[in-house]
C-alpha cells in the first residue's frame, strides 16, 4: 500500500462533504498525511443575447465569498487550518488537475454520485478527475 503525504478532498460544499472529509481523515489517520480542501466555484455562462451582455462581476463576487465562508465553515467543524483550504474560480476538473500537480498531492478523495447510461458518457467531475490525475484518486459513493 502506498504512503500519501498530501491528501487532497475537492468539496462541492454540500452535505456530502462531510462524508468525503471523515473518509479522507480515516486514511490521514494511518499515514500521517495532510489533508487540503479544494472548492471550485464553476465559472457561469455569459448571459447576452438580442439586448447585450450582462454584467455578472458583483453576482460572482458574492458566489466567492458566501463559499468562501462555506468552506471555512466546514474546515472549522473538521479542524482542518485554513491555510489548507483553497478556493478556485473556473472548471473544477482542471483546476483539481493543476491543484494536485503543482501542490504534491499523492491522492485525491472525490464524491462520485454513482450516475449511469447517458449521464455517465457525457462526464462527471468524478469522473475527468479519474482519467486525468496523476496521482491516485479514490472515487468515495455519496
Amino acid at each position: 500500500m502506498a504512503i500519501y503525504q498530501h491528501i487532497l478532498v475537492p468539496v462541492d460544499l454540500s452535505d456530502d462533504s462531510d462524508n468525503l472529509i471523515a473518509r479522507a481523515f480515516d486514511i490521514a489517520e494511518k499515514m500521517d498525511s495532510t489533508i487540503s480542501l479544494l472548492h471550485v466555484v464553476e465559472q457561469p455562462a455569459t448571459y447576452g443575447g438580442a439586448w447585450g451582455t450582462w454584467d455578472t462581476t458583483g453576482l460572482e463576487a458574492q458566489i466567492l465569498e458566501q463559499s468562501n465562508n462555506k468552506l471555512a465553515e466546514i474546515a472549522a467543524k473538521h479542524g482542518i487550518a485554513s491555510e489548507r483550504c483553497h478556493l478556485e474560480h473556473g472548471l473544477p476538473k482542471i483546476h483539481i488537475h493543476e491543484f494536485a500537480d503543482n501542490h504534491g498531492v499523492d491522492l485525491v478523495v472525490i464524491g462520485s454520485h454513482g450516475r449511469q447510461g447517458v449521464q455517465l458518457l457525457l462526464g462527471s467531475t468524478a469522473n475527468a478527475v479519474l482519467h486525468g490525475a496523476n496521482c491516485d484518486v479514490l472515487a468515495v459513493r455519496v
